[in-house]
């Protein structure tokens, strides 16, 4: 008694141990492909050992179809495939069926699965030799007795006088052909051996039907013809049997069908599981290396009744324990299992309903309160706001209650069965297995937020936390509960759009500070060169060859000063001369000038460029825009070629549709389109496009500045620029400028002759040249200079003598005292002294707040002579004639 008790206690220590012990992986490797009968007879015997629950592991099974392709050709293939199907899996024990399989799981061994233990079976011709030095290994050896089937076909036709050997051309038929040799000695006397190898279908056919009546076959194998064409195993049995006048013997159970007699057979399910059963002592403990290879097999005399009535031999003759397939039964025998199951089942069902008789209340008792609390739980499952529901182990829903269903748009039965990455966008459906099943699988929970797209196509939001289930019976499932957060995460989206747009518009503004510096020290430099550039040409000869190089030089210095001016445009210091302008007809005459310079590659479409749409711009700044735009659209299609689209058209904004347009407000706009089909750009370049020196062409083709100065230029006008583009789908810049209420006059040019006179001058600039070139220049011209490098000096000199100057010219960018502080004061001491302001850049003082100071006219460095005379002259006349001068 106390043993039955110990020995019970271990029983089930032993079996809730390995219930909870991890799963042990095993992977099985079969030579040949599915279908074949003598693999899928081996792979029967393995899983009916190790299929079973209580071998506690997981079963992978790969077949290389070596038949059809041969090993060169399979060996790699699945070398590969094997290695990035199991990659990070660790296998507790490999098993392989014939041949190939071996060869395949030694040479792969190191690579695929090592330290694993290796179980072989179905092996021919087996030796020590073939797994010498191999550790962990051990198996099976499939030595069929070929010698014990040709005694049974000689035995049961005595009158036989010529066997004739079916073989193919693979390796395991030359195989076995060697064997049959081996063997063929011992029925010397008794019959002759005809070896029908290598032959092709038609020729084995032909060989077959003229065999003599006093012939027997022999099927080793015939699945490949010399020419590589391959059968199936049924295939290649048909045409040896169909073929075939006299009975038909093979050494293998899986090839007695067709109309093959029998044989004395080896059975593939016995290797199996005399396999399996090795593997199974491995993975509970015991090492390979101390189990020896089974080389004997038992012999199983099977035939099939069909055939053997075909060939009218005798069931008497067969051995004792022979086996007969496809032989009919009389109804009793045939059925008897069923019949004594029939009468249990009637007599339980007699015992039965007596017993149903007595439960029935107890039953509908119990369903009305099971339905009862049914009711309650969905009742309360579907009251809740909160989205609930449960899903199985790959992600497909088990439940769902109605706000889920609400949710996503879909009645509940649409959603059952069907798995959540089929309800969102394609780009998450790697990460719902790859990380959220994994993650849940690995840690037990899972948590985050899931895009979801309902029935119109919608995206929703869903943050969500899920838990795996694992109850004491039945499968694991995960438990979810979520909230929609839809409305928050386009809030946050928004929110990062408008942080984006405020950290570009803080490094415009910090750029801006930097281009009016540039500009200002620029400008110094510049009017020097400008200034002594227009004396030396004034002072050189007509005709003098020095003229043309002079002329030149002022060229460049005013292409300079137009650069400083692009600058502080971009820096919005810069006052554009504004005034009304057709968009369409600007835009045409720029897409004149770019025709020339394009290459022929590249098409120019333009479309709503005939109608009138006015705007207040800078002619010259928004043609600037124009060819920045256009230069870069050529850039993107160069190797390629392409269409640079160019649209004009109006739009109305309203309060939603201008937070796509910030900072603009809503009203009427003319939108400028231009796009163009080259490669595109990147999200990480579109982040940058608008940095200043910013630029993804090599070096020496681009500064970097053409786009910062277009968003300048615009954000100057009042508009604003929006960018699409993606990688080899082409880009679009979209310009918006507002529609102009009135059309403004421009001022005509001031074209009267520079004038000049003897009035005197007193002249303030803290630079040096600057002081010694504007006063040469205000001599030529016939004035009395007077000039000071100190704006102090400057101021003490007027108060000594204010009676004495006839007009203040002074810088506005000096130390101590600024152009305008120095300008206040003096008309402090002199209300009627006319002032002439001169600035190339200042924060402090534009022209209207120096018009208001009092200061007659407001220049911008760097001034032609030209220029500086008719200013001078300007402030002169006016304070003669008592009136307020002008810029």
């Amino acid at each position: 008694m106390v043993a039955l008790l110990v020995n019970g206690t271990l029983a089930v220590h032993s079996a809730f141990a390995q219930a909870h012990s991890p799963r042990k992986q095993v992977l099985v490797v079969h030579s040949y492909h599915q279908g074949y009968g003598w693999t899928d007879s081996i792979n029967r015997g393995i899983q009916a050992i190790l299929g079973q629950g209580q071998a506690n592991c997981d079963v992978h099974v790969e077949y290389l179809d070596a038949k059809h392709f041969g090993r060169e050709k399979v060996f790699p293939i699945m070398a590969r495939l094997m290695a990035e199907k199991y990659r990070g899996a660790k296998f507790d024990l490999v098993l392989t069926s014939d041949d190939c399989a071996l060869d395949f799981a030694l040479e792969q061994r190191a690579r695929l699965f090592p330290g694993a233990p290796l179980v072989f079976c179905g092996l021919n011709d087996y030796s020590p030799q073939r797994i010498a030095g191999q550790r962990d290994c051990t198996g099976v050896a499939e030595n069929f007795n070929l010698a014990g089937t040709l005694g049974l076909m000689l035995g049961l036709h005595p009158q036989a006088r010529q066997v004739a050997v079916v073989s193919d051309v693979t390796p395991t038929g030359q195989l076995n052909l060697k064997r049959l040799r081996e063997v063929a000695p011992r029925f010397q006397g008794r019959a002759e051996f005809l070896e029908l190898a290598g032959l092709s279908a038609d020729e084995l056919t032909k060989k077959l039907q003229a065999l003599p009546e006093d012939s027997l076959v022999l099927n080793l194998s015939f699945w490949r013809e010399p020419g590589g064409c391959s059968f199936e195993f049924h295939q290649g049995l048909a045409i040896v049997t169909r073929a075939s006048p006299v009975p038909v013997y093979s050494p293998w159970d899986y090839m007695i069908c067709q109309g093959t007699v029998g044989g004395l057979v080896i059975s593939g399910e016995l290797q199996g599981k005399e396999a399996a059963r090795l593997g199974l002592m491995i993975l509970n403990g015991k090492p390979a290396s101390e189990i020896p290879v089974i080389t004997k097999n038992p012999d199983l005399p099977l035939f099939d009744y069909r055939a053997l009535q075909r060939f009218n031999i005798a069931l008497e003759d067969l051995p004792e324990d022979s086996v007969l397939l496809n032989q009919p039964q009389n109804f009793y025998r045939r059925y008897r299992v069923l019949i004594w199951l029939t009468a249990a089942f009637i007599a339980a069902q007699s015992v039965a309903i007596v017993a149903l008789g007595v439960n029935m209340a107890r039953r509908r008792r119990a369903e009305t309160a099971l339905k009862g609390s049914e009711q309650r739980y969905r009742d309360l499952f579907d009251s809740i706001s909160d989205l609930i529901y449960t899903q199985d182990m790959a992600g497909r829903f088990l439940s769902v209650n109605r706000a889920l269903a609400d949710f996503l748009g879909c009645k509940r039965e649409e959603i059952i069965g069907r798995a959540a990455v089929e309800f969102m966008p394609l780009e998450t459906a790697d990460s719902f297995e790859h990380k959220y099943l994994k993650g849940l699988r690995e840690k037990g929970h899972y948590e985050g937020i899931a895009a979801y797209l309902d029935r119109r196509g919608q995206r929703r939001y869903l943050e969500y936390r899920n838990a795996l289930v694992r109850p004491q019976s039945g499968v694991p499932y995960i438990s979810g509960s979520g909230r929609e957060v839809t409305e928050r995460m386009q809030t946050e989206k928004q929110l990062r759009f408008l942080q984006r747009q405020l950290m570009q518009s803080q490094k415009m503004e910090a750029i801006g500070t930097l281009a009016g510096g540039i500009a200002h020290d620029f400008n110094n430099i510049l009017g020097v060169v400008l200034g002594y550039t227009e004396l030396a040409l004034a002072l050189a000869q007509n005709g003098d060859a020095a003229q043309e190089e002079l002329q030149a030089v002022l060229q460049a210095c005013e292409r300079g000063r137009d650069l400083v001016k692009q600058i502080l445009a971009f820096s919005r210091q810069g006052e554009p001369q504004r005034q009304t302008v057709n968009l369409a007809v600007s835009i045409r005459e720029g897409l004149k000038l770019l025709r020339a310079s394009l290459p022929r590659t590249i098409e120019i479409k333009s479309s709503s460029l005939n109608k009138r749409a006015l705007a207040v711009a800078d002619p010259t700044q928004l043609h600037q825009v124009l060819m920045n735009l256009c230069a870069n659209a050529s850039h993107a299609m160069r190797e390629k070629g392409g269409i640079l689209d160019v649209s004009l058209s109006k739009v109305e904004l309203d309060e939603n549709e201008v937070q796509e347009y910030p900072p603009l407000k809503p009203g009427s706009y003319y939108m400028i389109m231009v796009s163009d089909t080259g490669h595109g750009m990147s999200h990480e370049v579109l982040d940058r496009i608008f940095d200043p020196f910013f630029t993804t062409k090599p070096q020496g083709e681009g500064t970097g500045m053409g786009l910062a100065m277009v968003h300048g230029i615009v954000s100057a006008h009042g508009g604003a620029v929006r960018v699409w583009s993606a990688p080899e789908q082409g880009s679009r810049f979209e310009i918006l400028l507002p529609e102009a209420q009135e059309a403004d006059q421009a001022s005509p040019p001031d074209i009267e002759p520079p004038m000049g006179g003897q009035e005197s001058i007193i002249l303030v600039d803290d630079e040096p040249d600057i002081l010694e070139v504007l006063q040469r220049a205000l001599r030529n011209q016939g004035y009395k200079v007077e000039a000071f490098g100190d704006s102090r000096q400057a101021l003490q000199a007027i108060k000594e003598r204010p009676q004495d100057f006839d007009l203040l010219f002074t810088d506005q960018t000096m130390p101590g005292l600024t152009g305008a502080g120095l300008a206040r004061e003096a008309l402090t001491v002199r209300p009627d002294l006319p002032v002439v302001l001169c600035t190339g850049f200042s924060e402090s003082i534009d022209q209207e707040q120096a018009l208001e100071l009092g200061v007659r006219e407001f220049v911008m460095k760097p001034v032609l002579m030209a220029d500086l005379a008719r200013a001078v002259r300007r402030a002169l006349d006016g304070a003669s004639s008592g009136q307020e001068g002008a810029a």
